[in-house]
């Protein structure tokens, strides 16, 4: 874990933020199942700092730990032609899927970066799927999962422990291929 505090203390200033969560338990692209603990980093810091978050992505892998870049957008082709692509997840930023039902190159876009993610046997995800036209063309843009206002807005711990019960009752929407 030294690796990891000396990369945040020797990278990021104090208005970047990770944010620790619990994987997937599986992940269906992956050649391999990765079911450790998930850091996300901004994509402008990893691409700013490419070398160092290869490296670092590598190295904590072998800890169980994999690196999601958050809020791939614009400079996404900078992770083009990577040797041995070292990250598990991607996250398109929101820009890229609210609205992409409708326009062509946000589709083309997401297209691209979906299929970036899953011949490097990574993750992605669609963040910003606000309507029912986007979580449809999320699906068929084969993203793995859709998150966004669509399925809930942000709340504070104690709202959403009053509400566990309302949403272990409910059924989670996946997205698997053929669904």
């Amino acid at each position: 874990m030294a690796l990891l505090e000396r990369f945040w203390q020797a990278r990021h200033p104090p208005r970047y933020a990770a944010f620790l969560t619990p994987s997937s338990p599986r992940f269906r692209h992956s050649s391999a199942a990765f079911a450790g603990l998930l850091i996300e980093i901004d994509s402008a810091e990893v691409i700013d700092n490419l070398d160092l978050a290869i490296d670092v992505a590598r190295r904590v892998r072998l800890h169980n730990i994999g690196i999601s870049i958050d809020n791939v957008g614009a400079k996404w082709p900078s992770l083009l032609g990577l040797p041995n692509f070292p990250f598990v997840q991607l996250k398109v930023d929101h820009q890229y899927v609210t609205g992409c039902a409708d326009q062509r190159l946000k589709q083309t876009v997401c297209r691209r970066i979906v299929e970036l993610a899953h011949d490097s046997g990574a993750q992605v995800i669609a963040q910003g799927g606000e309507t029912r036209a986007d979580f449809l063309a999320a699906h068929e843009m084969d993203f793995d999962q859709v998150q966004g206002y669509l399925f809930g807005k942000p709340m504070g711990v104690k709202k959403f422990a009053r509400s566990r019960t309302h949403f272990s009752e409910k059924e989670p929407i996946v997205l698997r291929h053929g669904a």
